[in-house]
């Protein structure tokens, strides 16, 4: 079986960073861990590139076609399955069919478009691929109910990171003021709400995202710190010494996979977590089970719930126990590795027959 992973963005780069133990290697999504375990698999960025690329970014902006470029279109001859890492893309999703070649998307399922152009493409789309992989159940209930596709489509495999890469910050930094940490760069975080939340509190808050997500952020107060692009062993020593950390949603972003890596990376370094109530991260950690989940968008209850465990150490401790080994055990990319491996197998089988 060779398998060809495709992403659209520059996974040379990436794959150099992980080498050099830049960046974990959940970052590849599972590509090196299937490798390693004996796989024929390959990789390639599918973007076009140069005027290309300029011409093509309309459409692909506008209308989520994801134009891929004519030397991927042209490698899925010489591999038995395609996965696409990401949105759907109309032209490999044809491709494929044309070649009589098995296409998986991996994490394509985002934000439900309102356009009703884009929504009749994403059904073609789920249509004809091969297999969805998605990392929450609640999202093939939605999807398969909205847009009127069998369940069978879909392929629920846990969300995972390269537990081996997180390492506690062994620095001896110190920070003057206890701080609460928020970590993530995607559209549904709710850093207003949160920010709001935490005013007079008399704690420090450090958030690690994007300038474009903090646009609606008053980040006058000097107990508001903004970090951005920050390397991994300052991140790690940043999770290390937070009381706890905050995920924050807005209420459109909590049906799709938003702050499981946040979720993932705050259990890793034993850090109890407050998260907007969210039915995607409830499969991942139930309420209390070291994670306090409250009403998305709602600035009396994330002030009240953060109050609660800033003048009760002795819940925060009992909450952080119960953090222990669960992303080892069952969020490790190993798992997802072995497990997605396993379902290519099962869909080349399928062909053969």
């Amino acid at each position: 079986m060779r398998i060809l992973y495709l992403f659209w963005h520059s996974v040379e780069d990436t794959y150099r960073q992980f080498i050099s133990g830049e960046i974990p290697s959940d970052h590849m999504y599972g590509a090196i861990e299937i490798k390693k375990l004996g796989y024929d698999l390959s990789f390639m960025d599918y973007r076009p590139k140069g005027l290309l690329g300029y011409l093509f970014g309309f459409i692909n902006n506008k209308y989520g076609f994801r134009i891929a470029c004519l030397k991927a279109i042209l490698a899925l001859r010489n591999y038995d399955i395609i996965v696409v890492r990401g949105t759907f893309s109309t032209i490999l999703t044809i491709a494929c069919k044309v070649f009589k070649k098995k296409i998986v998307y991996l994490d394509a399922l985002y934000a439900i478009p309102q356009n009703w152009l884009r929504k009749l493409i994403l059904k073609m789309n789920m249509k004809y691929a091969t297999g969805i992989v998605v990392y929450s159940k609640t999202q093939i209930k939605l999807w398969s109910k909205l847009f009127n596709i069998s369940a069978s489509r879909f392929k629920f495999l846990p969300y995972t990171i390269d537990v081996s890469f997180y390492k506690y910050s062994d620095s001896d930094n110190s920070f003057s003021r206890p701080y609460i940490l928020s970590v993530g760069r995607d559209m549904a975080r709710d850093y207003k709400t949160f920010v709001e939340a935490v005013i007079g509190l008399g704690v420090d808050v450090k958030i690690v995202s994007i300038p474009y997500l903090m646009r609606d952020v008053n980040l006058s107060n000097p107990a508001i710190e903004f970090l951005e692009y920050i390397p991994y062993n300052k991140l790690f020593d940043l999770y290390s010494k937070a009381l706890f950390v905050v995920i924050p949603l807005k209420r459109w972003g909590i049906v799709y996979p938003s702050g499981i890596r946040a979720l993932h990376e705050a259990l890793k370094f034993r850090k109890c977590v407050i998260a907007s109530h969210s039915p995607i991260l409830e499969e991942y950690v139930k309420h209390e089970e070291g994670v306090l989940y409250v009403d998305p968008e709602n600035v009396q209850e994330l002030r009240k719930t953060i109050m609660s465990l800033l003048e009760d150490s002795k819940r925060r401790l009992m909450l952080e126990k119960k953090t222990e080994g669960i992303i080892e055990k069952k969020y490790n990319l190993d798992v997802f590795a072995t497990e997605f491996g396993n379902y290519l197998s099962t869909l080349l089988k399928e062909k053969q027959k």
